[in-house]
């Protein structure tokens, strides 16, 4: 059994939404080649789970792939074979085309629980071995983000840099998951 499910009909847009409401195709051919790592950095502390998810699945600017919850709930608003709106002006290896976006349920000011850094790692590994992704096309949205590091964007927050790569390099070596994930 796995350790973690992945809910992927309470908030999914690809059924309920037409392209352009936080989503489109991606082009023919292409494949996610990398990840990034978001936080929904709400101002609000203590916003709801479902607040958040609700905030991504209607809204029409923005969306991403995954949410993942304080208590390793995860949601799957589309399929990582589509293209989220995620990243914004970005790094071109990490554009929407490229890439799948994860975002974390963390406010700002606020930590994120052993839980959530453990069904992140777990859904991560999983993403890597189903698109062959390697750690190192693994980033935070603040690196991608253009202009520059920093600059536009700050997350995911509550997770230092140095605490990031560290936790990116023990991605090296993912476990197989079975050929139907």
């Amino acid at each position: 059994a796995m350790p973690y499910a992945i809910d992927i009909n309470s908030y999914r847009k690809d059924t309920h939404l037409p392209v352009g409401v936080g989503w489109s195709m991606r082009p023919s051919g292409i494949r996610p080649t990398t990840i990034v790592i978001h936080t929904t950095s709400a101002a609000a502390l203590n916003t709801s789970f479902d607040a958040e998810a609700r905030y991504l699945y209607n809204s029409r600017e923005v969306s991403a792939h995954y949410l993942n919850g304080k208590a390793s709930q995860i949601v799957q608003f589309l399929s990582p074979d589509l293209q989220a709106w995620h990243a914004g002006a970005a790094l071109t290896a990490y554009t929407n085309m490229h890439s799948i976006g994860i975002e974390n349920h963390v406010s700002v000011g606020e930590q994120w629980t052993q839980a959530e850094h453990d069904s992140l790692t777990w859904l991560v590994k999983r993403l890597m071995a189903q698109y062959a992704i390697a750690p190192t096309q693994i980033e935070t949205h603040r690196v991608i983000a253009l202009p520059g590091p920093n600059i536009r964007k700050h997350d995911p927050t509550g997770w230092t840099d140095q605490a990031f790569y560290a936790w990116r390099a023990q991605l090296d070596n993912p476990p197989a998951w079975p050929a139907r994930c």
